[in-house]
């Protein structure tokens, strides 16, 4: 008798649907240390709404972008110091220095580098394998402060100055304006 009630448990908790998400939500909020201010992400499944904890990424970061399949998180200070970080365990893999001013970044859609905006007229490349950063297209007269790359490898920038949201769309390696809206 006990051998088949154990039998009948087992067999019930196998049959228990068990549900993952392969969404992630990661929310950088400023908190306090030791040493005074310091800012954390959160990694949140938003469809089961569970806190999957908490690491800490150092001083605030201007832009952050994150490679999926590197499993990387990218933190951006606006010296232009980048930490890297396994987003599964928070833990620091490098940093690297990208240079100057970064207001806004994001990740290309081949992951191999990173795309970012320091409030001038033009956009920045950093190679995730080279280590160099490089113009990717400038407009004058423009103030890009934030970027996005679209699924199809589009770069959509907020122009401030300008007060439009311009697309740069991708053919090849270069990039050419190809629309703009107010």
């Amino acid at each position: 008798m006990v051998a088949r009630s154990c039998f009948l448990v087992l067999a019930a908790g196998l049959s228990v649907p068990s549900q993952a998400s392969f969404d992630l939500m990661l929310i950088q909020a400023a908190g306090t240390d030791a040493t005074g201010f310091s800012y954390n992400v959160h990694r949140y499944d938003p469809v089961n709404r569970v806190n999957l904890g908490t690491f800490s990424i150092g001083p605030r970061a201007e832009g952050m972008a994150v490679s999926r399949e590197r499993n990387e998180l990218y933190a951006i200070q606006q010296g232009g110091q980048m930490r890297v970080f396994d987003y599964n365990t928070g833990v620091r893999s490098r940093v690297e220095t990208i240079g100057g001013t970064v207001l806004d970044a994001a990740i290309s859609t081949d992951g191999s580098s990173i795309y970012y905006v320091n409030g001038g007229d033009t956009i920045w490349s950093y190679g995730l394998t080279s280590g160099t950063s490089s113009a990717v297209t400038t407009l004058t007269g423009s103030q890009f402060r934030s970027i996005g790359v679209s699924s199809a490898g589009n770069i959509f920038v907020a122009d401030s100055n300008l007060n439009r949201l311009r697309r740069y769309q991708r053919s090849g390696s270069t990039f050419s304006l190809s629309g703009s809206s107010a």
